[in-house]
């Protein structure tokens, strides 16, 4: 009966050390979280990302990429509201992370604040022309500047407008003077939307 006794405190003993071994996230860091978030991202599971972000932000408020993710996470969720603070938040932590400013700028778009979305877009093209967002190498710099050009059109700057198109397709014209010049242009927008 005691050898009994001492067998099951032994394999009690080796369970809870074999639990607490650093598999939990208490011994994760924010960066080790923030990329479980991302993982969880990458197969479209947002509600599992933004948990594993928010375990990250709680680690260590400062990690900016943390607040990137939540960012993506909520804007891909269509939680536009949550996106916004969670991009702003990581923009006040990095200086230098242009996922937050694309990623704060196709929300602002979404949202049909076209002149703040094209205030972070052109802070990606001034920092980081060759931008292309790290956790999906989908979305570009020519996302971003065709982002710009709906922006400016929706604005009627069709000239500024018509300037990001063609840094996207240089051999396009359009007389954005007429009417017809600027329908042409918001067909060529359209179009780049199917092809980006």
């Amino acid at each position: 009966m005691v050898k009994k006794i001492i067998i099951a405190l032994v394999l009690s003993a080796v369970i809870l050390v074999g639990c607490s071994n650093g598999t939990g996230s208490e011994d994760k860091s924010a960066a080790d979280l923030t990329n479980e978030g991302w993982q969880s991202y990458s197969v479209h599971d947002y509600q599992a990302a933004l948990s594993k972000f928010a375990e990250a932000i709680d680690k260590d408020g400062s990690y900016a990429d943390a607040y990137n993710g939540a960012g993506w996470a909520n804007a891909k969720s269509d939680n536009l509201s949550a996106a916004i603070t969670s991009f702003s938040d990581g923009v006040a932590r990095s200086a230098l992370l242009m996922d937050l400013r694309a990623g704060i700028a196709f929300v602002y778009n979404a949202q049909k604040n076209y002149a703040l979305s094209n205030q972070f877009a052109n802070q990606v093209f001034q920092t980081s022309p060759t931008w292309v967002f790290t956790h999906d190498r989908s979305i570009s710099i020519a996302d971003l500047r065709l982002l710009a050009a709906e922006n400016y059109f929706a604005l009627a700057n069709y000239s500024e407008s018509l300037h990001q198109v063609q840094l996207i397709e240089p051999s396009f014209g359009a007389e954005i003077a007429t009417l017809a010049g600027q329908r042409i242009l918001a067909q060529e927008i359209e179009r780049l939307k199917l092809v980006i």
